[in-house]
């Protein structure tokens, strides 16, 4: 279905007009304030598309859930200079010394999966990964407050090896362990946080993203920002260009790379059109995942 046919059931289904819709989207979000009926005509006839952020507002509009309505948005092409930043990250990493080495030969054909964990097992499924960042050591050193936070694990493996990873929780109260001064959260909205990962390469970071989002729009849609713990300048820049905003940094070793918490609001990044392309190229796959997860 295409968003024209969308915006046509719904007058059908909701037995009002075009004006009426123009009034129910305008009361529903200022982005619709200077919606006319002339525009909406070419919305309805499939002349002109709305901006991607106008075509979530008007499925959050209509829908207690938007996120099965994903395939039927339309995205952009992501700007040059966010393009620009993601090639320069990936350029580095792909040509770096240990990935030639290591993952020259892998199956970039490999589908990640996803599994619930503690945090002791996320530090054994990767050994020595953040127990050399001065910022997990503190963390770790409360284990057993946070023993219990679920921690959401997302991998591609080799046999078993995992080779690359993100994950993430909705405990964002292990911010306050990890980075100290006043922090801009409020602990008692409902939030998540993405942990450091660790990417074999462009494709499996566009993956392990995508899948990760889709999970966090099917599983905790409700949620209006949340949290990304970023290593290095690099991944700074990155997340800066997807719209986060930097509210605390730690200091580590020259060669780790500082770490940095950045803050996102979830429509921003919804809307970006990078991150979008990612949600919905890993749909699929992620509603394969999805199947062994229920």
């Amino acid at each position: 279905m295409s968003f024209s046919k969308y915006l046509r059931s719904k007058l059908s289904d909701e037995g009002i007009n075009s004006k009426s819709l123009i009034a129910k989207l305008q009361l529903f979000s200022p982005a619709f304030e200077k919606l006319d009926p002339v525009t909406l005509s070419r919305w309805l006839n499939d002349r002109t598309l709305p901006s991607l952020e106008k075509q979530l507002l008007t499925f959050q509009c209509f829908e207690s859930k938007f996120y099965p309505y994903l395939e039927y948005i339309n995205s952009p092409s992501a700007s040059r200079s966010l393009t620009k930043v993601y090639e320069g990250v990936f350029n580095n990493i792909e040509s770096s010394y240990h990935s030639i080495l290591t993952y020259k030969d892998f199956d970039l054909s490999i589908s990640p999966s996803i599994e619930e964990m503690s945090w002791p097992k996320l530090q054994r499924s990767v050994p020595n990964f953040y127990e050399s960042l001065s910022s997990y050591k503190r963390l770790f050193s409360e284990a057993d407050k946070y023993n219990q936070s679920p921690m959401t694990f997302c991998s591609i493996r080799s046999e078993s090896k995992v080779v690359s990873h993100l994950s993430l929780s909705t405990d964002i109260e292990i911010l306050s362990s990890m980075f100290s001064g006043d922090l801009d959260i409020d602990f008692k909205r409902k939030s998540v946080f993405f942990n450091i990962g660790y990417y074999a390469c462009r494709k499996h970071y566009n993956m392990l993203v995508g899948v990760l989002l889709n999970y966090i729009f099917d599983k905790h849609e409700s949620i209006d920002e949340f949290y990304v713990i970023a290593r290095g300048t690099d991944f700074l820049c990155l997340i800066e260009s997807f719209g986060g905003r930097l509210i605390s940094a730690n200091r580590e070793n020259g060669v780790i790379g500082n770490v940095y918490l950045l803050k996102l609001n979830v429509m921003k990044v919804l809307t970006n059109p990078f991150i979008f392309s990612l949600l919905k190229e890993s749909y699929e796959v992620y509603q394969e995942i999805n199947k062994n997860l229920s």
